[in-house]
This record gives structure tokens, sequence and C-alpha cells, in this order.
């Protein structure tokens, strides 16, 4: 199995040296941002109702962890929270001071790794036809009678399509579940606070009805 990849590596011609930064940088940028993304997920927030109910938000919040103060989900709810006395305007001021600084977070590098899975065809594309225009270099020099020199330029033009797929489809499928996960973290964070937000300071229509 391996000497067939190397064999297909070796191939591809000069195209396999970009390729292989590409991929080097695009995982890079992919295990970085899992364990960034990891820490900046709360893991209480898909239970703040259950945990609220039972304690009420201001036990709750103090109650936070250390791991937990950090995430954006935290952050959030303990900077709207800490202005409750200010009004409900300052609140939602606080979340959306916090989540202006945390969105960049959630999506770092996102753009570069999107830019490499969408590089990755267009290299091997191009080796591509730095194949074809040797096979064609090949015919007009030999003719169509060596088809050794013809089958390794067929080959390289092959070769270079298929690493450049196997370069981007995975980089792509990996920034699609990032992309995912930081919109995933973002969304029940605001969903969370915006709990907080009504609860300590309902709007003035909430007041009404109530």
């Amino acid at each position: 199995m391996f000497e067939v990849v190397f064999t297909g590596i070796v191939k591809a011609g000069w195209v396999v040296i970009p390729l292989i930064i590409a991929s080097v940088c695009g995982w890079f940028i992919v295990f970085r941002q899992l364990i960034a993304l990891r820490r900046m997920e709360f893991g209480g927030v898909s239970r703040w109702r259950e945990h609220v109910a039972k304690f009420g938000w201001d036990t709750w919040l103090q109650g936070l962890s250390a791991r937990d103060r950090k995430t954006v989900a935290g952050q959030a709810l303990l900077a709207a929270y800490e202005a409750r006395e200010e009004g409900r305007g300052a609140m939602e001021s606080k979340l959306d001071e916090v989540m202006k600084f945390r969105i960049p977070d959630l999506e770092r590098s996102l753009s570069t790794l999107a830019i490499l899975a969408s590089a990755a065809p267009l290299m091997g594309l191009l080796g591509t036809v730095s194949g074809i225009v040797r096979t064609f270099q090949v015919i007009s020099a030999f003719g169509t009678g060596n088809q050794a020199l013809m089958s390794d330029s067929i080959a390289e033009s092959l070769m270079a399509t298929q690493n450049g797929l196997l370069v981007a489809f995975p980089l792509l499928l990996m920034h699609v579940f990032l992309s995912s996960k930081a919109s995933g973290i973002e969304q029940r964070a605001m969903a969370a606070t915006h709990a907080c937000i009504n609860s300590v300071q309902p709007s003035s229509s909430l007041r009404y009805s109530t």
C-alpha cells in the first residue's frame, strides 16, 4: 500500500511539492482549531435550563469553573449578568461586546483552510496540464513509437489530478465540520445569554403581559 502511494506521489511530478505544503499547512490549521474550539466550548451550556431552574442564575454563574469562565458562553453570560443592574440595554451591549471579540477566535484561519482546499485541485490541474504538454513534447520528439515516455507523461497528468483531489477533499470536509462547530458554539452562547437577559431584565412587552 505504501509503495503504491509513494509511486503515485513520485509520478505526480513537481506539483507534488506545493501539494504537500498545502496539505501540511491545512492539517496544522485543522488540529490547531480543533484544540481551540474544544477550549472555547462550554460543557454545561447544553444543560443551562436544568441548572438555572435548580440553582438560579446567581448561584449557577458563581459556581462556574475556571475553565467554563474562559469559554465563549461563560464570558458572555458573566459579562451580561454583571451588567444586570444597568438595565437590559447594558446587558445586550455586553453580550455584543464579548461576541465581537470571540467570534474571530471561533473562525480563526477557516478562510485560509478554505483557500487551501480550493487551491489543491487547481494545483493538481496545473500538474495535469504540465503532463499533457510533456506528452505532446514527447510525441513531437519521438513520435508515437516511444510508449514508455508517453506513459510516464500521461501518468504524471493523472497522478497530479489524483493527488490534488486527495489533498482537497478531506480539507474541505474539515472546513465544513469546523465551521459548523464554531457556529454551534456561537449559537448556544447567544441562546443561553439571551435567556439570561430575558429572565433578569424582561422587555417592556413581557412586563406588560405579566
